[in-house]
């Protein structure tokens, strides 16, 4: 216990209110939302593994890759609140923030995937389910480009 003036202030259980706040918040999400989470730590630490086997370690891609997921958790919040905003017209069923949060679980699970396979990884019988996945993407598309002005009247 230490003293400042009046204040007294014990550590120990500023520690042991933080991990009840800690707690609290993750017992409160749902398990795809956790298991969410859990992924992308995974992903960040495999990624930053695999960067550094390449010699590509780099602040700018990592700080991309953050932004992208925080991005996911906003869309899964987004989804989260609107479940449960409105399961008065939706249903009291509807599986919103758990859906959007397993379609990202499986990007996730890609991307963990090739960031095993920089490191030198054997995947096994893994390898073709990241085959599959790599082929059922979305082609890139290129970016719109600008008007110019003609043809308008």
């Amino acid at each position: 216990m230490v003293t400042f003036g009046l204040v007294k202030f014990d550590p120990v259980s500023l520690i042991g209110a933080a991990a009840g706040v800690v707690v609290g918040f993750w017992v409160g999400l749902g398990v795809f939302v956790q298991a969410l989470l859990v992924v992308m730590v995974a992903d960040v630490a495999t990624g930053l593994i695999a960067a550094a086997v390449d010699g590509n370690l780099n602040s700018a891609a990592s700080g991309k890759g953050l932004a992208k997921k925080a991005v996911a958790l906003i869309l899964v919040m987004l989804t989260a609140w609107l479940s449960s905003n409105l399961h008065a017209y939706l249903g009291d069923g509807f599986p919103g923030a758990d859906a959007v949060a397993g379609a990202f679980i499986l990007t996730e699970v890609i991307s963990i995937l090739e960031n095993a396979k920089r490191t030198g990884v054997n995947l096994g019988p893994l390898e073709r389910v990241l085959a599959v996945a790599r082929q059922s993407q979305p082609p890139a598309q290129p970016p719109p480009q600008p008007e110019t002005g003609a043809g308008r009247g």
